[in-house]
């Protein structure tokens, strides 16, 4: 995966985030578990490792769900260009 190299995260006090594209001057909201992810794949983590994260942080969290979720989070940011696959 390969983040929009123009996109920028900043990260909150809370832990939340809001990413910023300056190419379309929009901004996405991102939840705690967002950031996480985004962190994790800006740090060269694949969809199998972001989802190992997820089951490691949020003990409760089934594989289905956490796969789910993960793939729900990159199909989101692939439709703002903010990923490629």
């Amino acid at each position: 995966m390969k983040l929009n190299p123009f996109a920028v995260m900043r990260k909150s006090p809370d832990g939340s985030g809001t990413l910023f594209d300056p190419s379309s001057n929009k901004a996405l909201k991102l939840n705690v578990t967002g950031v996480i992810l985004w962190e994790a794949v800006a740090n060269g983590a694949n969809e199998a490792e972001v989802t190992e994260m997820l089951l490691k942080k949020f003990p409760g969290l089934t594989l289905e769900q956490a796969k789910s979720d993960v793939n729900y989070f990159i199909g989101q940011l692939e439709k703002k260009s903010l990923l490629q696959r």
